[in-house]
């Protein structure tokens, strides 16, 4: 979330980016080799969700970035992996069967935004 809120100073401040860029390096470090972002020691569809829109608000596309595809999967494959049939998407995934309720965050009408490609004004 830091990420986004600094978006918009990224090209005109060198503070801002240098600091950008060493969390991207971060980021990159962090993602997992199916796709996915995880907090407290679990993947789930939020993480997935912040990673996409940091990335895309400073205009990189999460699906074509090397640093953030990982054995051939970005996060947008870790985010799918987390859908639920008929609409939204589970907090962590589990057995669809059994636990198939969807995250508070990610439900219909509660959905974040997914632009279908970075801003090329950014």
């Amino acid at each position: 979330m830091a990420i986004q809120a600094l978006a918009p100073y990224y090209k005109t401040n060198e503070t801002v980016k240098a600091a950008v860029d060493k969390a991207l390096e971060v980021l990159s470090a962090l993602q997992r080799n199916d796709g996915g972002f995880g907090s407290w020691g679990t993947v789930n569809s939020e993480s997935c969700a912040q990673v996409i829109v940091a990335l895309t608000a400073l205009g990189i596309d999460p699906t074509a970035d090397s640093r953030f595809i990982k054995n051939g999967l970005t996060v947008l494959d870790a985010l799918a992996r987390f859908y639920v049939t008929g609409g939204g998407f589970r907090h962590r995934w589990r057995r669809p069967e059994r636990h198939g309720h969807r995250a508070g965050l990610l439900r219909p009408g509660g959905v974040l935004p997914l632009p279908k490609r970075p801003d090329p004004a950014l």
